[in-house]
């Protein structure tokens, strides 16, 4: 299965959507993309990241080889759902950050033509007009499947995951999950709490605003992103309760630290900060 000669549907038009969509102009033998929101999908056909427009979900899967769910991880299930009672049954990949729980869903659903396709690439702002056809260029791009996923999907991922210049490995969905509940969710809220714990102090001494600078706006980047997407991976994602309580327990013995044991903690951190930075994502399987 090769992508030039593949019919290819973007369902969801946003960034990732509209950023995969113009990656692939040229590669594949068409893109046809859908979303429920009509004005990003018009934008999306006159920027470029797709070929047409579908007029339904039914109407694209009819003439797609493989469809990408650039969604929300709440609107994943209920989507494919949707395509898969549409009697279609294109190759279904499931761009979303949270895995686990759509896959137990899905993958029985669709015998083993479901697979996970989460490019670990994104901006703070979100929408079909921040959509660029780099973005993935340099990124991971995590293939979530199991030993039930058919090899020819798992290939097309991959063969995906090049095309628009990213590398990918194979992650089951558990270990995707918890390893973007380490890395990616919980920072998202670490951020979030950060904005808060210091929005507190400024809103009762404004001037201090006037301090804040490099260290704050990198800490807090990534809590300028949508509301609803917060919401989304704590609600989604089974791992990060465990994540957040250990941050807790972290943030609990630097609060019982002396100065020595707070430099030890430092030094530790830093330490393993390098090593993380340092690592490739663990593969299933070659």
């Amino acid at each position: 299965m090769r992508l030039g000669d593949r019919h290819l549907g973007i369902v969801g038009t946003g960034l990732i959507g509209g950023s995969l969509g113009l990656a692939l102009r040229g590669r594949a033998a068409s893109v046809l993309g859908w979303d429920l929101d009509g004005d990003a999908l018009r934008r999306a056909l006159v920027l470029g990241a797709v070929d047409e427009a579908a007029s339904s979900l039914e109407a694209l899967c009819s003439r797609c080889d493989a469809v990408v769910l650039a969604l929300p991880p709440r609107h994943v299930v209920g989507t494919a759902e949707a395509i898969f009672r549409s009697g279609a049954l294109p190759v279904v990949f499931n761009a979303a950050s949270v895995q686990a729980r759509a896959f137990r869903v899905l993958s029985p659903l669709f015998s083993g033509r479901y697979a996970g396709f989460h490019p670990m690439a994104g901006r703070e702002r979100g929408g079909i007009d921040n959509a660029d056809g780099e973005l993935f260029r340099g990124a991971f791009c995590a293939v979530v499947a199991d030993e039930r996923t058919d090899g020819e999907v798992v290939d097309l991922a991959r063969e995906l995951a090049r095309i628009i210049g990213a590398e990918s490995g194979l992650l089951g969905p558990d270990d995707h999950d918890g390893a973007t509940a380490c890395v990616s969710h919980l920072p998202l809220l670490t951020a979030t709490a950060l904005a808060l714990a210091a929005g507190e102090e400024l809103d009762r001494r404004p001037d201090f605003a006037l301090l804040a600078g490099g260290g704050f706006r990198d800490t807090t980047r990534v809590a300028a992103g949508p509301a609803w997407m917060t919401a989304d991976l704590w609600a989604e994602n089974e791992a990060l309760e465990g994540c957040l309580d250990r941050l807790i327990a972290t943030l609990q013995q630097m609060r019982r630290s002396t100065a020595d044991e707070m430099e030890d903690l430092a030094r530790l951190g830093a330490s393993r900060r390098e090593a993380a930075l340092s690592r490739t994502f663990r593969r299933m399987r070659p």
